[in-house]
């Protein structure tokens, strides 16, 4: 998530599987009668208090993993968004939240490898921006 005008995300060190004492971004399921931009607004609603604004798909990720012996498949729909109200909340999901620059969450080994993903994802999407709209522009 970015913060006003800035490139940064929010990320909470969780307390539950299977990402147990890791950075990760707020998530979530979708529920049967919403669709993904309304899950994401309300999951990071109920896990940080912040308001956003969804705005570009960053990717579609999957992430296989193990939870009490048994095998997981995640399949995580990034979006970038924008913080657009609320406060910042500590919950028994989420017991601390930091905002860290996408250098510094891939640098971290505090951040699972998906997440890593992400970020990696996003910062290249966001430097090629720049460059095709200088493009675009200077003719």
């Amino acid at each position: 998530m970015k913060e006003k005008n800035t490139r940064f995300f929010s990320y909470g060190k969780v307390s539950d599987l299977p990402y147990h004492k890791t950075w990760v971004v707020p998530g979530g399921y979708v529920k049967p009668d919403e669709t993904v931009k309304q899950a994401i607004v309300r999951e990071v609603r109920e896990e940080t208090g912040l308001e956003i604004l969804p705005a570009e798909l960053v990717g579609v990720y999957d992430d296989f993993l193990s939870e009490k012996d048994e095998p997981i498949h995640h399949v995580i729909v990034a979006y970038e968004a924008t913080v657009i109200g609320g406060r910042i909340l500590i919950t028994k999901e989420a017991t601390e939240y930091a905002w860290m620059s996408p250098e510094e969450a891939l640098s971290s080994p505090q951040i699972p490898d998906v997440f890593k993903r992400i970020f990696s994802d996003f910062k290249n999407q966001r430097a090629n921006k720049i460059v095709s709209w200088f493009r675009r522009r200077s003719f």
